[in-house]
């Protein structure tokens, strides 16, 4: 039987179901990644920095809004929004009676319509097809908007804590240096002075004694080589990976 006999529109029926359907893919593959990112999820296998990993949830896109919305990823707004469009599918895919738009939104209750009509472009009425499809629409690319602010405020917070630590180690490093280089003048100065007291000249030699101690038994200190050997392992490629999450 042709697609035509069968229903008079069953062409538009059937775009409009292919249609929001294709919306709620395109979201929730999105949601997918992103839910990916805040939870530390990368693909192992990519060796050019942290890649996203494929892996899919075998949970439901309401769970997945959720954990987003329980860790403060999305707020309330965003995650009715989500909440929003999925309405759609969910009756769409799931209630034969609904081939169109404005044959859903007929079904939501006045707490959901009101909800929608934020979303018709100006002058559009809940009461007419194309103004519901277009509000549909218009509602799928705030909400993909949406995503891709959190995907890019996460990336931005990754880069953030990755300055941080690159930072906290070269004030580490500058010290260190610093340190030695204060020693270092501090003998080259002592050995040129030219001091005639007895005592003065003793404890100069004493203070020069105790400097070039603390610079020899930097590199032999056991507590410093633990010390060292320590921060080497907490620095590793994978324990970075692990504090930029």
């Amino acid at each position: 039987m042709d697609i035509n006999e069968s229903h008079p529109n069953a062409k538009s029926n059937l775009k409009n179901r292919t249609e929001i359907l294709e919306y709620s893919l395109t979201i929730e593959d999105a949601i997918d990644s992103l839910l990916l990112m805040y939870l530390g999820i990368y693909d192992k296998k990519k060796s050019k920095g942290p890649q996203v990993s494929k892996t899919k949830f075998n949970v439901s896109f309401q769970s997945k809004i959720d954990l987003l919305f329980d860790i403060d990823v999305l707020s309330k707004e965003e995650h009715s929004d989500l909440e929003l469009l999925m309405n759609f599918r969910n009756k769409f895919l799931h209630e034969i009676r609904c081939n169109s738009y404005l044959s859903v939104v007929n079904l939501f209750d006045n707490g959901i319509k009101n909800r929608f009509k934020k979303y018709l472009n100006k002058n559009g009425s809940i009461e007419e097809e194309d103004s519901c499809k277009w509000g549909c629409f218009n509602l799928y690319g705030k909400n993909l908007q949406t995503i891709q602010k959190k995907v890019k405020e996460k990336i931005d917070q990754t880069q953030d804590k990755a300055s941080l630590v690159n930072t906290l180690l070269a004030k580490n490093v500058r010290m260190i240096d610093m340190s030695f280089g204060f020693v270092t003048d501090l003998l080259k100065e002592m050995k040129k002075a030219e001091l005639e007291n007895r005592k003065i000249r003793a404890l100069v030699s004493l203070v020069a004694s105790k400097c070039k101690d603390y610079t020899d038994g930097i590199g032999v200190d056991r507590r410093m080589a633990k010390l060292d050997k320590r921060m080497k392992k907490l620095l590793s490629e994978e324990r970075i990976k692990k504090y930029l999450k």
